[in-house]
């Protein structure tokens, strides 16, 4: 049970919410359970990256997904939020943004300077480009293999 970084976007969050109130007054916990979890996934993680000794962390794109170009709701922005709240420096890189800042985050144009100046890449999906860099890398990818 490896569900990467946990689940996001714009649909199934607003689903299960809409699951969930479709129960009405129907004993159930199923549906505030996924939720409960996904949440707990996302701390964790983010608990993991800020107990690191990163002094830098890089978040490595945005998009849920290989071929994607949509980032909203994604939940890697969940964990960036609570990062954030810590004080570390945190960089982005991803293509698809044509902007300096992501919410006040320091957006790289440059692959190879974002992979340099990041003590620890945050990666939902670790490709080929920044393969070389596996000692940095921070996965929760189950198809990565050594």
């Amino acid at each position: 049970n490896n569900p990467s970084f946990g689940y996001g976007g714009y649909c199934l969050p607003k689903d299960t919410q809409q699951l969930n109130s479709e129960f009405g007054h129907t004993p159930h916990k199923v549906i505030s359970a996924i939720h409960d979890s996904n949440n707990e996934r996302c701390n964790y993680i983010a608990k993991r990256i800020i107990d690191s000794n990163a002094k830098i962390i890089g978040i490595y794109r945005l998009i849920m997904k290989a071929d994607s170009d949509n980032f909203r709701c994604a939940a890697i922005t969940k964990i960036i939020d609570i990062v954030q709240k810590s004080k570390k420096k945190i960089i982005v890189y991803e293509p698809l943004l044509k902007k300096d800042k992501y919410y006040n985050i320091e957006v790289c144009d440059s692959l190879r300077k974002f992979c340099e100046n990041s003590d620890i890449i945050i990666a939902n999906r670790v490709t080929e480009e920044i393969k070389k860099y596996k000692d940095k890398i921070y996965t929760r990818d189950i198809y990565e293999k050594d």
